[in-house]
């Protein structure tokens, strides 16, 4: 188990159309900014000592150290933010997870470390995010062992894993396609998007393990889902999910 200090790496590049001028992260829920509630979740964590901030138009902080973006894409964002970085163990996290909390990343953080794999990131079951988020829409997939699962957007990862520019290609690929399922499963493989497509019609065949080991080949380390709360799959990616969480005040 890797007993080292953690860097964090939050992504705060995103914009919605309502707002073209104002980033995601600098949107308001209550009083507070999405960033703001992101990085109160990662402050006094004791096994984290330096958290970095990627975006444009984003305010200094002495919470967090403010990098600018080499370009929108995601590679734009991980290169200088990789620089900035002291740690060998690194999370990453969106800026937009309206209900992340100290409690919750420290679970899925600790459980990251527990495992050997250079990848880990979030899942979690469908049932439990639609008993938090009753009547919102959330992407989910069909596994033969687990069910229906979510995707997270906190991923705990090796350095070495982030330095390799063909597994930055990777990611930047798969997170802008994060949004559809079998636009991601494509990306691992045709034969990965015909087993994905089976599972989507009422045929699941793809189990953890599965997805586990094709990403891992992928990306040429061990990969690893590690399953938690609902909070750290469901981000605010829209004008009508931002308007969920506004009447929920």
């Amino acid at each position: 188990m890797y007993d080292g200090k953690l860097s964090v790496i939050i992504l705060a590049g995103g914009y919605m159309d309502e707002f073209p001028d104002t980033p995601k992260a600098m949107l308001k829920i209550g009083s507070e900014t999405l960033l703001n509630i992101t990085v109160d979740a990662f402050l006094d964590q004791k096994k984290i000592d330096q958290i970095i901030c990627v975006g444009n138009n984003i305010p200094e902080s002495p919470n967090y150290t403010l990098v600018k973006p080499d370009n929108d894409t995601i590679i734009g964002s991980f290169i200088p933010a990789l620089k900035a970085t002291k740690n060998q163990k690194i999370v990453i996290s969106a800026s937009d997870m309206r209900d992340i909390n100290k409690k919750d990343v420290r679970q899925f953080v600790d459980n990251g470390l527990k495992t050997d794999a250079g990848f880990n990131w979030a899942l979690a079951e469908e049932k439990d995010v639609k008993d938090k988020y009753r009547g919102l829409k959330k992407t989910s997939a069909t596994l033969r062992d687990k069910g229906k699962v979510v995707g997270g957007n906190i991923f705990v990862v090796d350095r070495s894993v982030l330095e390799s520019k063909e597994n930055l290609e990777l990611c930047d690929m798969m997170l802008s396609k994060r949004k559809s399922l079998s636009k991601m499963a494509s990306v691992l493989g045709w034969d990965f998007l015909i087993l994905y497509t089976l599972s989507t019609l009422g045929m699941p065949v793809l189990t953890v393990k599965a997805i586990e080991k094709r990403f891992g080949k992928a990306i040429k380390t061990k990969a690893k889902a590690i399953f938690g709360p609902p909070s750290l799959t469901v981000d605010i990616d829209n004008m009508e999910r931002y308007q969920y969480f506004l009447d929920r005040i």
